[in-house]
């Protein structure tokens, strides 16, 4: 009972700590290396339902206090260099803003995908409230049809791609262990542990909803062009065979320019080999820009305060407004 107390009391001042500028990870290290991992517990549910609050005071405690992370332009919109962001690239910022999945995508269905709810690979529509998908008679899934009739929200780059550069994900930690005192690692481990890894995982930008079956068959395989290879889903054009999955041409673009924003904001932890970059610098050329995916690019910088500079560029050149409506 003492020590339950305690472990609230230490909770408390951890938490009001973090939001003032104290280093989470830090925090977390010391309660469970002092044996109270109730606090750490505590804390850690705690900084997932202000995580905006804690990253901008992040930047309080290394002196940026009035640091914007996106200066508007003179028609409104955010441009590509006018932005200030503490990472390797500074006109390339990813998200500082929230590093919740499970939040986001509730955000993602509720702010911008609420009136234009449509999936990427096959184009079906479906409701952004129930998550049910409106699915024609000619789809078929060869695996996972139980998981067909509702909207799963895909990484384009898949999250493996990209975790697997962080050291929780291939090494562990020394606080991802199960209640029988076994380690873990992979995703959940990373997923826990860094805060780096889970504001990468939670990039809107990287995010588009996708049917359950297609999105499980797709898994983290590579996009590339599979010529001799049918449909795999019936109706719907996705192709998935021989470890590697070919998007329909009206997802391409957008596939490409996800892609190219990722690898440019986080070149510590992604980057593609020279034959994918290949194809995909040719899908952002040959795959203009819709109003949709211009609105869609405007939402997500006014909620995650950073620009995706390779979908302005397309809409700029596709003579199309880069606005939310």
């Amino acid at each position: 009972m003492r020590k339950g107390l305690i472990s609230l009391v230490l909770a408390v001042v951890a938490v009001a700590g973090v939001y003032f500028g104290f280093d989470k990870a830090t925090v977390l290290n010391v309660l469970h290396s002092t044996g109270f991992t109730e606090a750490a517990q505590m804390v850690e549910a705690a900084s997932k339902m202000l995580p905006v609050q804690e990253t901008e005071a992040r930047n309080r405690h290394k002196g940026k206090e009035n640091t914007d992370f996106s200066t508007p332009s003179q028609n409104g919109t955010t441009a590509a260099g006018d932005v200030s962001y503490p990472d390797v690239d500074p006109q390339h910022p990813g998200n500082r803003v929230n590093d919740s999945f499970q939040h986001v995508k509730k955000i993602l269905l509720s702010q911008v995908y609420y009136d234009h709810a449509e999936t990427l690979y096959c184009g079906y529509p479906f409701n952004s409230k129930t998550k049910e998908i409106d699915l024609p008679p000619g789809f078929s899934a060869p695996v996972h049809q139980e998981r067909s009739a509702r909207v799963e929200w895909e990484h384009v780059v898949p999250a493996e791609h990209f975790g697997q550069s962080f050291k929780e994900w291939k090494q562990g930690s020394g606080r991802c262990i199960n209640k029988n005192g076994t380690h873990y690692k992979g995703r959940r481990c990373a997923d826990e542990v860094s805060f780096e890894y889970r504001l990468m995982q939670a990039d809107m930008y990287n995010l588009f909803p996708a049917v359950g079956s297609v999105n499980a068959v797709r898994s983290n395989y590579p996009y590339a062009i599979l010529d001799r290879t049918p449909a795999t889903f019936g109706s719907c054009e996705m192709k998935v065979a021989d470890g590697s999955a070919e998007p329909p041409e009206r997802a391409r673009g957008r596939i490409a320019r996800a892609m190219l924003y990722m690898a440019a904001t986080y070149p510590t932890h992604y980057a593609m080999n020279d034959r994918t970059r290949k194809m995909i610098n040719s899908w952002n050329e040959r795959y203009p820009a819709t109003e949709w995916e211009c609105i869609r690019a405007a939402r997500i910088e006014r909620i995650q305060k950073n620009p995706n500079p390779f979908v302005i560029e397309a809409c700029r050149r596709a003579g199309l407004p880069y606005r939310e409506q």
